[in-house]
């Protein structure tokens, strides 16, 4: 099981992040060392101590697994696991694997616990396990054979896009304390746990926001953040459900619109997808929303209430002619993607053969590419890489960056989706970047951080 430990200054750590990744600021750019950020999350000694005192009631000693001592993991019984948290955990088989999980319908933190006490995993979710390159393995990770399709698309377009850019492709094993999100604390962990950590980091893979339990995707983001600060830009793709989420579906709970997370994540940049040329247009399956548990940070709020007077749905206001897209989902949310990049007919080779494939895990990677050849020529400047990138690009500066995509829609959930608008949409984001225009307005906030 994993506790997570309530940081000393959650609420300073992400005032720094938006502060360094602001271009207007005095501060833009100067990013945190390793040292820096752990002494800002690192628990408070007071709450190390309670929590260290509980678990040896039962005769449990805790293992510290993240860098800043915020993350504990505890291996214990059934038996134990029930009396600790007042649970009636359940065993359960995965039909397909017969791996086994445990799930508990209801458990209790211990009013002393609760305000030293972040999260608590898995309780009532199940928890199962699931140039220059080069390949790390985290948690038992395979590093050769023939690879997968997945696979094979981030390293063909991130490797062939960012030339001469050092690449490492992350292999994450079944043996993560986060299996039902693909390793996706423990990679984290490990780089936070390094002094130089990687500038840029994108991920293809997401999950429907319904399916992680709130305060498991408050403590990944959190994770999120803390290496934001280390000057590392985190991208994630949107998903290729449209208003279904990471899959295409025509029904959805009680007719919702599924976000999908670690998009929704207010720290990290989600990339949706378009297709064509000439017209560019909004890729069909491109997710994109707004979450049911992240509010909407202010880098955003202008682009997304604009979108929302577009369709005349507000979060207050009974519209004589509401939007049929009225009441199915979270207006004050965080709005998603931020950016996209093409994500149709996408040409790699995956264990040999030649094939086409599509989706916004072909687009993140892409645009990954951009953020490292633009660090790049950042660093060869002697100036600061991009680190967090959702400031910058939201700011009005960044405003000719992009090309706005303005035709498509994302069907799903039995409706049509979100229509791709002027401006910002929860399709394409701002729209595609042009790298010589993201370039220059990076090195102009840069120059006028070092002006300040």
């Amino acid at each position: 099981m994993l506790l997570a430990l309530n940081p000393t200054n959650k609420t300073g750590l992400i005032d720094t992040l938006r502060d360094i990744s602001n271009p207007a600021s005095p501060n833009y750019g100067q990013h945190l060392s390793k040292a820096q950020v752990e002494s800002v999350v690192a628990p408070p000694q007071e709450s190390v101590q309670a929590v260290t005192n509980w678990l040896a009631r039962y005769n449990i000693t805790p293992e510290v697994i993240s860098p800043a001592g915020d993350i504990l993991r505890i291996r214990v019984p059934v038996t134990t696991a029930n009396a600790l948290l007042s649970a009636n955990y359940t065993t359960f088989a995965q039909e397909e694997t017969g791996a086994i999980a445990y799930k508990t319908d209801v458990y209790s933190i211990p009013a002393a616990m609760q305000p030293h006490l972040a999260a608590v995993y898995p309780t009532t979710q199940p928890d199962f396990p699931s140039g220059t390159f080069k390949v790390q393995s985290v948690d038992g990770g395979i590093t050769s054979g023939k690879g997968t399709l997945e696979a094979s698309l981030d390293i063909q377009y991130t490797v062939g896009l960012a030339t001469n850019v050092p690449t490492t492709f992350v292999s994450v094993g079944e043996n993560n304390q986060d299996g039902s999100a693909f390793g996706f604390l423990d990679i984290i962990n490990f780089f936070l746990a390094e002094d130089n950590p990687p500038l840029v980091l994108t991920t293809s893979f997401d999950f429907q926001e319904t399916s992680v339990p709130p305060d498991v995707a408050q403590m990944l983001c959190f994770a999120y953040a803390q290496l934001g600060t280390r000057g590392t830009s985190i991208l994630f793709a949107s998903g290729d459900g449209g208003v279904a989420g990471q899959q295409a579906s025509d029904t959805c709970p009680d007719g919702l619109f599924v976000p999908t997370f670690p998009s929704t994540c207010p720290f990290v940049t989600s990339v949706g997808s378009t297709e064509g040329v000439a017209p560019e247009v909004a890729g069909t399956f491109s997710a994109g929303g707004f979450s049911n548990i992240f509010p909407r940070p202010d880098y955003q709020a202008s682009v997304a209430l604009a979108y929302l007077d577009a369709l005349n749905i507000t979060a207050n206001t009974n519209a004589s002619s509401p939007s049929p897209l009225a009441g199915r989902f979270n207006t004050t949310g965080r709005a998603f993607p931020d950016v996209s990049m093409t994500g149709r007919d996408i040409a790699i080779i995956a264990a040999g053969v030649p094939q086409p494939v599509l989706g916004t895990s072909a687009s993140a990677p892409m645009f990954a590419s951009m953020v490292a050849l633009v660090n790049d020529e950042l660093l060869n400047a002697g100036m600061p890489p991009l680190g967090f990138l959702n400031p910058l690009l939201y700011s009005t500066g960044a405003a000719g960056v992009f090309n706005d995509i303005t035709v498509g829609n994302n069907p799903g959930c039995g409706s049509d989706g979100f229509p791709a608008l002027k401006g910002w949409d929860p399709l394409t984001g701002l729209g595609t970047p042009d790298f010589e225009r993201l370039l220059a307005v990076a090195k102009a906030s840069a120059t006028f951080r070092a002006r300040k």
